[in-house]
């Protein structure tokens, strides 16, 4: 009887700390081949996605660079930009702590957002423009 309660006690911790902590990961990636002089596509994205955090980390080639930095400034407000050479951030700081983070260099991306620091709305709308993103760069229209 107490083996029995004891297993019943573990399964439903188990269960609680599952149900308190989804995390969703998703990647997919191709790569460059060279036959005959002939450069085939490469990129690779990796997401995930918690209760309070969300990220993205993308490599592509650098030709998709311009659409990508168009994509982003045209849904991340101008006062979050920075250019540092080949280098472009926006960043949005709250009470010294980043809410949210979006940088693209050459061929990568890099996407971070705690979402206890920002709205539902913005969550929803950076998460649907990760998923622009990811069309963009695997050529998926």
């Amino acid at each position: 009887m107490i083996k029995i309660i004891f297993v019943l006690v573990f399964m439903l911790c188990s269960f609680i700390i599952n149900a308190q902590s989804k995390t969703t990961s998703s990647s997919s990636s191709s790569s460059i081949t060279k036959i005959d002089g002939v450069e085939r596509e490469h990129s690779s994205i990796s997401v995930n996605d918690s209760e309070t955090f969300y990220s993205l980390r993308a490599k592509f080639t650098s030709d998709k660079k311009d659409e990508i930095i168009k994509l982003l400034s045209d849904n991340i407000d101008d006062e979050y930009r920075s250019v540092l050479g080949k280098t472009f951030k926006w960043i949005k700081e709250e009470n010294g702590e980043v809410a949210f983070s979006f940088v693209v260099t050459d061929n990568q991306l890099k996407i971070s957002i705690e979402k206890d620091l920002i709205s539902n709305g913005t969550f929803n709308k950076f998460k649907n423009l990760g998923e622009s993103l990811k069309t963009v760069i695997s050529n998926k229209k």
